[in-house]
């Protein structure tokens, strides 16, 4: 059920690639899907070869791909019945989780039941599958639809330790960030070398700074610039295998330890990132002492003490392997924090005593922690013994998170924070953020950070 060996089987059906001796009706047939016109699919479906149906683009989608994807129930019953088959693209990714993801409720219960032998715990080259992805857009009647099928056995969601651990090495990526900082910012690498450089040097480096600082996106949707090379970030994320899903919602003490959510990479990360580089906070994170609660793979922490003059960050989380993770994300990073020390802290919300620990941190940030109001009270308490008086608390969630209200009325509540602001996110803090990735490409990895709507909020300790 693996990305690979699904991409070898698509390979190995002989499908006809986009070259220009493939049958013009192929490209007509997904052209038709993605736009929904059921009449134009009907006639170039009559008038087309029988493998048409299953045309593929260079990217390796078919029509039943873009029809799923863009909710075409119609055009997708047609393809099925036009002997459509259901494959993975080059990415690993099968038209039921593109319909998983932009939460086809009708198209993903219509490919369950026409397909007996689909795989409902494929996963991608990304190490994401439908379970993941319905997950993260917080679709809870597609994760019915979903685990209830035949294929989501018991011995495979248990399996044994090793088969799992195995499992898990081997659903891995690294992707490399780009943000765009504002001119101020430095650049670690350079800060303190400009003058031992050659002209032409210092010419190219400024030619470089000056193609990454520019805020309009190429044509083809590619995050990123080529010339960005000195201005990423690396950070790895490992497949959640957990299938419990008591456990893949997080909270604090027992469940906080074997906890997996901090294994992926989530939108609300990113957009903690972008928000606090946007100049915003400038004068706040310059100098200061920053922690980052529930930090997972890192993005935020590990992207700030990259690009900003902070004087110490530390990143912090719970469960044993997300720790290791969030160690290895640092010290592929290290060599470019420059002055700023970084370092990982576990750190378990469940196990503060705010009466014995001395509040320290000038900054205090976090991203969508708390899915459920039985773990509010101990988030309050993490950030009340990290976060000294007059300190800043920042926070992004997504809008409609259970638990965000009873969040929000904590920490007002006897006086202990000041609200300073609460906006909904812009879009510009959503836009692609990967380097060298198309928005289709950072929508299979990062699903909820361009459709979940987030809020951003802005706290004071008092």
């Amino acid at each position: 059920g693996s990305a690979s060996s699904m991409a070898s089987g698509a390979k190995s059906l002989g499908f006809k690639k986009e070259k220009s001796e493939t049958s013009q009706h192929g490209k007509d047939i997904l052209c038709y899907a993605r736009q929904g016109d059921k009449k134009k699919l009907g006639l170039s479906l009559k008038a087309g070869r029988v493998d048409d149906v299953n045309y593929q683009a260079k990217n390796g989608c078919t029509p039943l791909h873009y029809a799923a994807v863009n909710g075409h129930l119609g055009c997708v019953k047609m393809l099925v019945e036009a002997k459509a088959l259901h494959v993975p693209n080059k990415s690993g990714n099968s038209p039921l989780q593109w319909a998983t993801k932009s939460k086809q409720h009708d198209i993903v219960q219509f490919l369950l039941s026409k397909f007996d032998d689909i795989d409902v715990l494929a996963t991608n080259s990304f190490g994401k599958g439908c379970i993941t992805d319905a997950f993260a857009n917080g679709d809870v009647d597609c994760l019915t639809k979903l685990l209830s099928h035949h294929s989501v056995s018991e011995e495979r969601l248990l399996g044994g330790e090793n088969e799992r651990k195995k499992l898990a090495s081997l659903q891995e990526a690294t992707h490399r960030f780009c943000f765009l900082p504002n001119k101020n910012k430095r650049n670690h690498n350079h800060k303190h070398d400009n003058k031992q450089k050659h002209p032409h040097q210092q010419q190219q480096q400024q030619q470089q700074m000056q193609e990454y600082e520019n805020p309009h996106r190429k044509a083809d949707g590619v995050g990123g610039s080529l010339n960005a090379v000195e201005l990423f970030v690396d950070i790895r994320e490992k497949a959640i295998v957990e299938t419990d899903l008591n456990k893949i919602a997080g909270g604090a003490g027992d469940l906080a330890a074997s906890d997996q959510t901090g294994l992926s990479i989530w939108g609300a990360s990113v957009l903690l990132a972008r928000w606090m580089m946007s100049g915003v906070f400038d004068g706040i994170l310059k100098g200061a002492r920053v922690k980052e609660l529930g930090a997972g793979c890192g993005v935020s922490g590990i992207s700030i003490a990259r690009y900003l003059d902070c004087k110490e960050v530390v990143v912090s989380d719970v469960a044993e392997e997300t720790i290791s993770n969030l160690g290895h994300n640092v010290k592929i990073n290290s060599k470019n924090f420059g002055d700023t020390k970084v370092s990982v802290e576990c750190f378990d919300w469940g196990m503060v005593d705010t009466s014995k620990t001395n509040a320290q941190f000038d900054v205090v940030i976090g991203s969508d922690l708390v899915y459920d109001e039985d773990v509010v009270s101990c988030f309050v308490n993490a950030v009340k013994a990290s976060l000294r008086k007059g300190g800043t608390f920042l926070y992004t969630t997504a809008l409609h998170r259970a638990g965000r209200g009873a969040l929000a009325s904590c920490l007002v509540r006897g006086g202990s924070f000041k609200m300073i602001s609460v906006s909904k996110a812009p879009d510009h803090l959503r836009a692609n953020p990967l380097m060298l990735k198309t928005d289709e490409e950072c929508d299979l990895i990062l699903p909820d950070l361009r459709k979940t709507p987030f809020q951003l909020w802005h706290f004071e300790r008092t």
